[in-house]
């Protein structure tokens, strides 16, 4: 802080004939540790982010004082929007790149697992579907997903604990004694013709099913994956926001405004040093 003083004192010394002749110059006041780079001739300032400054222009004896601030206050709503929009983002708009590497780093790799588990998913499923076409007897592999949980729960559609006498037995306890109603329950239900399936061996139809599970699995993970990437926003967002307002509380209680104003007169220099706390 004296360093800084003691510097703009020399400078307004050294130009105060200058000003007496009518040039203008320009004054810097800024905080201990602020970085002040003074052309007066082109009435260059740069002032380190974070500090607030005030300056002045003047000839002769007339000046008017023009006040700024060089680092505006954070916007808790934006940088957490852009935390949202992408985990990290707006930690590494205030500089925070650890923080901003970290998030980064997991939102690639919830997406790397959403597509790996995705892909697995839709692999299978292709898989199970011609095992099922090559090893079942079924006449394709675009049918509805509740058929093939159907093939994966009997051996086959027709015979002795075969599809079809499961739902006979269920509209035997739906309806009886109304044999009408059981028949229609029965009719309506059924599987007959080219949906009709009958698995080789036991062995394939456990395999059948595996590779169904493994699908199933698969796409599950994406959807946990899918749902860490959405909580990774909204903890990233908070982080951003509570990062902001902290770095503005922060800004407000460590950076109380020094100003110096150098005047010029007939008589000489006068100096005014105030600071705002």
């Amino acid at each position: 802080m004296k360093r800084l003083i003691t510097g703009l004192i020399v400078i307004a010394a050294l130009t105060a004939p200058a000003a007496g002749a009518g040039t203008p110059r320009t004054v810097l006041s800024g905080m201990e540790g602020t970085t002040i780079e003074l052309d007066l001739g082109q009435e260059i300032c740069r002032v380190r982010a974070g500090c607030h400054a005030s300056r002045e222009l003047f000839a002769g004896d007339a000046f008017r004082e023009e006040s700024y601030t060089m680092n505006e206050p954070r916007s808790p709503v934006k940088e957490g929007a852009a935390s949202f929009l992408l985990p990290g983002l707006g930690q590494m708009r205030m500089g925070r790149t650890i923080r901003s590497k970290i998030y980064f780093g997991l939102e690639g790799a919830a997406w790397i697992a959403i597509g790996s588990f995705l892909y697995q998913g839709y692999s299978r499923e292709n898989a199970y579907k011609d095992y099922a076409v090559a090893y079942a007897g079924v006449s394709g592999s675009d049918c509805a997903d509740e058929y093939y949980e159907k093939v994966g729960s009997y051996l086959s559609n027709n015979g002795p604990g075969g599809y079809n006498e499961a739902v006979r037995r269920e509209a035997r306890d739906l309806y009886y004694p109304d044999a009408a109603a059981m028949n229609a329950y029965y009719d309506s239900n059924r599987i007959v013709g080219e949906q009709s399936w009958r698995w080789r061996s036991e062995s394939a139809y456990r395999r059948f099913n595996s590779l169904r599970y493994g699908s199933d699995d698969a796409y599950r993970r994406a959807l946990y994956a899918g749902m860490f990437a959405l909580a990774l926003r909204v903890v990233s967002t908070a982080d951003a926001v509570l990062l902001s307002r902290d770095e503005n509380r922060t800004l407000e209680q460590r950076h109380g405004k020094v100003s110096l104003k150098i005047g010029h007169g007939a008589g000489g220099v006068s100096l005014m040093l105030k600071k705002a706390f």
